[in-house]
């Protein structure tokens, strides 16, 4: 229930309202029938004043939470509107009443059904309101049932005047004589059962419907036991509930019984016991025929078990969303949208909706808001809740486009209705059928006619005669055949008489369900000239998934092949100018630091073929460790300045010997001025480091042989310039070697 403010007043507050409504030995009566006859659950007898709202007496089934001496702010009441107009209200759905839909009252105590009566006493005097209120719509349009209540209002009331002199209705005969007529015709207009015995099983009152049930005259039950009136038999069968009842507590309960017209009748007895000072002195018997009650609740029962058994069975999705607030009809479109997503909520699905979305069972679903399912901010599902409600609620076949567990794409095909009462939208109700497969399969298909269309490939199919039965602008391209040329034609049109064997061989491939990709060889344009293709084929097959036809995807690479030719003959004089020259290239990715050696590189340091592995760290060690440091902080300084490096190391050869290595190379950079990788080629220098050592040598040979002459000795050259002096000669010129 929601929240309420009841708070209990003290006893000196309290005790005198609250006493003289207790003291009035029908009030639990009174209660009990008020509940019975409205089918609502909490039932007050409630003193109002101006500042005041007492709970006096209390029947409460729907845990309202007020017991007698409790107190309501009573400006929050309606009883406070029944004081100042002393009209009764009647309320039978308050969410969809025009008048109270909006009243802060039934949203401030979650009530739908309300009925109150004023309690006027003799002197004119506003006493308070007999009350009923549930949470629950009920039916109270009934003439019958707001004369009931007025009725059971003037016997309280008549009870509060003479409360000094009326202690109990079945217990005074002089009381009973001066309020029999009223209480009779209030009792009579009851479609209850109601009657009181003693405690000697003894009726004491029996109202017009007890003795129309078992069609006798009052003279023929009152003053007479319940066994005399019964029978013995089906007395010791009430008997169990009469004791309990006489020993003070409350019995209520349902029985099947005999009917006197035939057959049984299903009942619902209430035995309230009369206690006056702690003794009971009898118990007040309302016993109400809910025979076509249970027959209904029994046919609901079945139609509710088919209908769970139909959703439980369905290979669709079944499911009701509700609207925690319901949504004026009269609103315009765009409003009712916003409060569709904003209210709407799953309130009840199948497992097989469940598993559409990915969820294992409806438990895992169910409370889910409209907008965790119909995505809001997608165009299209906005249109699909503005559609549902310009169609008058009501949508057929329509696609949804939604969202599962994992966040994958979604599409439904909906059929739902909109339940509509009194101007508002209450809830809907659909079913949905999963067509993400289809969906997908079809905007594939899509795709892939617009692939065919704009190949620059052919495309081309045929039928496993070898006849032609699709062709694409690109084939058209490709050969110069048109469509209309071409088509129902054999594949033959398009081969050299050379390869008609090849065309066969490959249509008993497809029979064989074989496909043949990438396949290399020559076709036949219309003008007669003849084009490298590649071929790939692959078997069609119908819904049974028997093999039909081939379909054929054929690409031009004449072009191709002579690049290809042209590489390769330029890669092998490469290859062999770097064979020649003693010359490797190699590339540093600087991001991963693997290193790309040519097979050249791999003869230079003498290694087997794959024997180096691609790090930077094994090229580092390759080098020599005397070398390593400087020839690095060269590539690093290049790399830094954005400039070529030459470089000169030694490096370990495979068989063990130094040998030389000159290096040069530049580095590459990203967009954003980061160096990426290096390429760079090896040169063995081996053999001119080596020339130009023992060239070194004999110089220094020819040195010492000239300083050693006893003459003087010079050398020109051919434009008379001096190139060399020896010692003896310098001291005679007078100047240095330098200087001549």
């Amino acid at each position: 229930m929601p929240e309420k403010t009841p708070k209990s007043k003290t006893a000196t507050d309290t005790s005198d309202e609250v006493a003289s409504v207790a003291r009035i030995q029908t009030v639990p009566a009174v209660l009990r029938a008020v509940a019975d006859i409205t089918k609502m659950r909490f039932v007050v007898v409630a003193k109002v004043t101006e500042s005041q709202w007492i709970a006096c007496a209390v029947l409460d089934e729907m845990d309202f939470g007020l017991a007698p001496g409790g107190e309501l702010e009573v400006a929050t009441t309606l009883c406070s509107e029944v004081r100042d107009h002393r009209q009764p209200i009647v309320i039978e759905h308050a969410s969809i009443s025009p008048e109270y839909r909006d009243h802060p009252t039934p949203k401030k105590y979650g009530i739908e059904s309300h009925i109150s009566v004023p309690i006027i006493l003799k002197n004119g005097d506003f006493f308070g309101t007999l009350c009923a209120i549930d949470s629950r719509p009920a039916e109270l349009s009934s003439g019958a049932v707001l004369e009931s209540m007025k009725l059971f209002s003037d016997l309280l009331a008549i009870e509060l005047d003479n409360e000094a002199t009326y202690d109990a209705l079945v217990e005074s005969e002089n009381r009973r004589r001066q309020s029999d007529n009223r209480v009779r015709a209030v009792t009579d207009a009851m479609p209850g059962l109601i009657s009181y015995v003693d405690k000697e099983y003894r009726y004491k009152f029996v109202n017009h419907a007890y003795t129309d049930w078992f069609g006798l005259k009052p003279e023929d039950i009152v003053r007479k036991t319940m066994p005399e009136v019964l029978g013995a038999e089906v007395f010791e069968s009430l008997k169990p509930h009469i004791d309990l009842a006489l020993s003070g507590k409350k019995e209520i309960y349902e029985s099947e019984i005999a009917y006197r017209l035939g057959g049984t009748r299903s009942i619902r007895a209430s035995y309230t016991p009369d206690i006056l000072d702690g003794e009971v002195r009898g118990i007040f018997v309302l016993v109400v025929d809910i025979s076509e009650q249970k027959l209904t609740a029994d046919a609901l029962a079945r139609s509710d078990d088919r209908y769970r058994a139909f959703i439980r069975h369905s290979t669709e999705g079944i499911w009701r969303f509700e609207l925690e607030q319901p949504i004026p009809v009269h609103l315009p479109t765009e409003e009712q949208v916003l409060l569709s997503y904003r209210h709407g909520y799953l309130a009840e699905c199948n497992d097989a909706m469940a598993k559409q979305y990915g969820f294992s069972s409806a438990a895992d679903i169910v409370g889910s808001r409209l907008s965790d399912l119909l995505v809001a901010d997608d165009p299209e599902n906005v249109a699909f809740v503005r559609a549902f409600i310009d169609s008058n609620y009501q949508l057929s076949e329509a696609e949804s486009h939604e969202k599962d567990a994992a966040g994958n794409d979604r599409y439904f095909l909906n059929n739902f209705v909109g339940i509509v009462e009194n101007g508002f939208l209450l809830r809907a109700w659909g079913t949905q059928r999963d067509i993400t497969t289809s969906k997908v399969a079809g905007d594939a298909a899509a795709r892939l006619a617009a692939i065919v269309v704009s190949s620059e490939d052919a495309i081309i199919s045929e039928d496993l005669t070898g006849n032609i039965t699709s062709w694409n602008v690109g084939a058209t391209k490709m050969f110069g055949y048109k469509a209309d040329e071409v088509i129902r034609k054999p594949i033959t049109v398009l081969t050299p008489p050379d390869r008609v064997d090849e065309t066969a061989e490959i249509l008993r491939k497809i029979r064989r369900e074989e496909n043949v990709e990438h396949f290399e060889t020559v076709r036949r344009r219309k003008d007669g000239t003849d084009i490298v293709v590649s071929l790939t084929v692959s078997p069609i097959r119908n819904p049974n998934g028997n093999v039909i036809g081939a379909s054929k995807i054929v690409r031009d690479i004449t072009e191709r092949k002579r690049i290809d030719e042209t590489n390769h003959q330029n890669q092998a004089m490469l290859t062999l100018a770097m064979q020649s020259s003693r010359m490797g290239v190699w590339e540093l990715d600087l991001r991963t630091k693997t290193v790309s050696w040519s097979e050249e590189l791999e003869d230079i340091f003498g290694l087997e073929r794959g024997g180096f592995d691609g790090t930077e760290e094994h090229f580092y060690e390759l080098m020599h460790v005397d070398d390593r440091e400087a020839a690095w902080d060269e590539v690093r300084a290049a790399i830094a300045e954005n400039r070529d490096y030459t470089i000169e190391f030694r490096f370990i050869h495979g068989e063990g010997s130094v040998r030389w290595m000159e290096g040069r190379g530049k580095a590459v950079y990203s967009q954003e001025g980061e160096p990426v990788r290096i390429y760079g080629v090896g040169i063995d220098i081996t053999d001119r480091k080596k020339a130009e050592k023992d060239l070194l040598h004999s110089e220094q040979r020819f040195s010492r042989f000239m300083q050693h002459l006893p003459g003087l000795a010079w050398i020109k050259d051919t434009d008379g310039r001096y190139v060399y002096a020896n010692e003896s000669a310098e001291r005679s010129f007078g100047v240095s070697g330098q200087k001549l």
